[in-house]
């Protein structure tokens, strides 16, 4: 009942409204009575046609929603879209997430890897060296697909980038909140923080 009383982000109505005509009838609806502008129709050829005019409208207007809402998540999408271009002989890790029995998941890593691209299919599809398997090419989309920086590079900035961001908290500790950036300076007159 409360999900089906709901309104929706995407059509600006609820669910009953859109498959009723009209809003629901809560318990809390018995105490406060019956909303002053619902008239009950007179005959049932009125009924039939307002309740037709209301799904009409309602439909109406979430379809006129949705696409205002598809153009939005449309626009978020492309402003976090990455082109990826990978060139053949470019080295790439694979995101394959695959459970083994037995082991924690939290222990195992979801990237394989690296293997070489071969061979640039399309704008998103690539042919990937994977020896030692059954099939030694495989065509993979470039969506798990991540650039293989080389070996004692990072993704992120160089080696010394790292150091020195470390060397700037010396004298500062976590506070047993194990959020990054959550420090505070660390007093040397107590034991305990």
């Amino acid at each position: 009942m409360a999900y089906r009383s709901a309104e929706h982000e995407a059509t600006g109505f609820t669910p009953a409204k859109l498959m009723f005509g009209r809003e629901i009838r809560l318990p809390v609806d018995l105490s406060t009575g019956r909303p002053l502008e619902a008239e009950l129709p007179h005959t049932y050829r009125d009924y039939v046609m307002t309740m037709q005019r209301r799904l009409e409208e309602a439909s109406r207007w979430a379809r006129q929603h949705l696409r205002v809402s598809g153009q939005a998540m449309w626009s978020q999408y492309q402003g976090r879209a990455r082109n990826a271009e990978h060139q053949p002989g470019d080295l790439v890790w694979l995101h394959n997430p695959q459970r083994k029995p037995g082991k924690s998941p939290k222990l195992q890593s979801d990237w394989k890897g690296p293997y070489k691209v071969t061979e640039v299919i399309s704008a998103v599809n690539y042919r990937l060296e994977m020896p030692g398997r059954k099939r030694a090419c495989k065509i993979i989309h470039v969506d798990r697909l991540w650039k293989h920086p080389g070996e004692g590079e990072f993704t992120w900035g160089e080696r010394g980038d790292v150091e020195s961001r470390d060397s700037d908290s010396i004298g500062s500790t976590y506070d047993g909140d194990h959020s990054p950036g959550v420090e505070r300076e660390y007093d040397s007159n107590s034991d305990t923080e």
